[in-house]
């Protein structure tokens, strides 16, 4: 059987077009474009082990700024390995004395996330694991429409006001015409758990969870996998508010796609509100970083570990 590391790239590279294709370019950071050029896709760990700990997510999952932990004259290679070390994922395969993969890009969205699910499914019988268990840490909803070239493919270019195309996709034609930001994300949501749902394999146990935002748009499909606390109420001490999108990178285009009505233009101020509410709360719990998208530190990473330690069969 061919080595994993050669399966994976190989899965990699037949998947570029659906998991990594156009999304580079619409990242406004100048700075985050080069470093995502440069970077490995994915960090693995060999601990020798017959059993695999798969980590999916975005930036949080993937330990951005973690290193600001270190001394600001750390070297570059120094700030990597710590970033790799302090990881909850790194942690949590120690614990279990699992080998990790960590499949996680900063700033990605949630469709990208089942996408790399459906991969690890298509390619789980060609790996030599007994066992893989996949925590995919979704995030706030919304950041497909960030992609240009998710957008052309599934028909909504047209309705956030770039050249029309048309809909490849019955199940996302239909997001071409809601009458909510709220019935858009649930739709988007949806999109994302059929793509989870068509794809399963028996070696392969699947947790799911969110970082900072609710997982209550999701399907009762998905309920079973959900584990009981966001990273973020575990980091807050208990149960939030419902919350869905957070930052700067899905607001944009849920406002291009607002204009239709003032409706969903008092919807979106309120989503606005409750996104500063939530970047508030995120700023002040003291294991995370109190500016951006409030990335947790090495202490956040490691209470998330302990926490999923308590959940993992």
């Amino acid at each position: 059987m061919p080595h994993f590391v050669e399966v994976l790239d190989s899965a990699l590279i037949s998947h570029r077009l659906d998991i990594n294709s156009g999304w580079i370019d619409n990242v406004v950071s100048p700075e985050i474009r080069q470093y995502l050029s440069q970077r490995k896709e994915y960090d693995f760990v060999s601990y020798g082990s017959g059993d695999l700990l798969v980590t999916i997510g975005d930036s949080w999952t993937h330990g951005s700024w973690i290193d600001l932990d270190l001394d600001p004259g750390s070297t570059p290679a120094q700030r990597e390995t710590f970033r790799q070390q302090h990881c909850f994922g790194h942690r949590l395969a120690q614990h279990l004395d699992q080998d990790w993969l960590n499949l996680a890009l900063p700033a990605t969205n949630n469709q990208w996330m089942a996408q790399v699910y459906a991969m690890l499914c298509d390619m789980a019988s060609d790996v030599n694991y007994d066992n893989i268990t996949v925590i995919m840490v979704l995030t706030e909803y919304g950041r497909e429409l960030n992609c240009p070239t998710w957008r052309r493919q599934n028909g909504l270019h047209d309705v956030i006001g770039v050249e029309p195309l048309g809909p490849t996709r019955d199940t996302i034609s239909q997001l071409q015409h809601c009458e909510s930001i709220q019935e858009l994300l649930r739709g988007l949501s949806e999109h994302v758990a059929q793509t989870i749902t068509d794809h399963t394999h028996p070696k392969i146990q699947l947790l799911l969870a969110t970082n900072y935002v609710s997982q209550d748009l999701y399907s009762v499909e998905l309920s079973g996998y959900f584990l009981p606390r966001s990273w973020l109420e575990t980091l807050a001490g208990g149960p939030l508010s419902s919350c869905h999108v957070v930052g700067g990178i899905a607001m944009p285009w849920l406002k291009a796609y607002s204009q239709r009505s003032g409706a969903m233009l008092n919807e979106l101020l309120d989503i606005m509100d409750c996104s500063q509410q939530r970047l508030d709360l995120i700023y002040s719990t003291g294991l995370n970083r109190p500016e951006g998208y409030g990335h947790p530190n090495s202490a956040g990473h490691r209470i998330w570990a302990d926490y999923l330690k308590t959940h993992i069969f």
